[in-house]
């Protein structure tokens, strides 16, 4: 994709749009209802599926919260890196370690006190399945992990199609997090 249109097609503003995409599904996550997990391993012979749904109504500025909470070990680490890197610069290499353990620190506890809440209403179903040549081992609730992905698969298809509004979204986004134990 050019940034700038050919001349008499397209639009100065498409990038800005998908540049605000692409911000947001960084900041917020791919669906509005929640977010899906896998995470594989021993050559991909075993496999975790997690779905955790937010609860109904959740804004953007809690999707970004959540999305905070959730990325902070990782992108805590990169930052408090980089401030310990600034700060040995300026300080003695042990005050830019203590200023890296506070930047981390910090993290986690701003992330954690604003998201406590809501974190605590999130619906989690998770599944586990040990592929072997015979046959296919579950733990968890596959079944529950499947219709609750399927479900949300094809409101989230309607959606796009405009075939729901925001208030019919919301209500089956609502059925389907109450049919999630808590």
């Amino acid at each position: 994709m050019t940034f700038l249109p050919a001349r008499g097609t397209g639009s100065p503003i498409e990038p800005l749009r998908a540049l605000r995409a692409m911000r947001t599904r960084v900041l917020e996550g791919d669906q509005l209802w929640g977010r899906v997990d896998v995470a594989s391993s021993a050559r991909s012979l075993c496999a975790r599926y997690r779905v955790v749904v937010y609860p109904p109504g959740t804004n953007s500025a809690e999707r970004r919260q959540l999305t905070f909470y959730r990325n902070w070990p990782v992108a805590g680490a990169l930052i408090a890196m980089a401030a310990m890197v600034a700060a040995g610069v300026l300080v003695s290499s042990t005050s830019a370690v203590a200023v890296a353990i506070c930047v981390y620190l910090a993290g986690f506890v701003v992330g954690g006190s604003r998201s406590r809440l809501l974190r605590e209403r999130c619906r989690t179903v998770e599944a586990g399945f040990l592929f072997q040549p015979d046959a296919t081992l579950s733990a968890g609730r596959p079944d529950l992990l499947a219709a609750t992905m399927r479900q949300f698969h094809a409101l989230d298809l309607a959606r796009h199609a405009g075939a729901v509004d925001a208030a019919q979204y919301e209500a089956r986004w609502a059925e389907i997090y109450n049919t999630l134990e808590q």
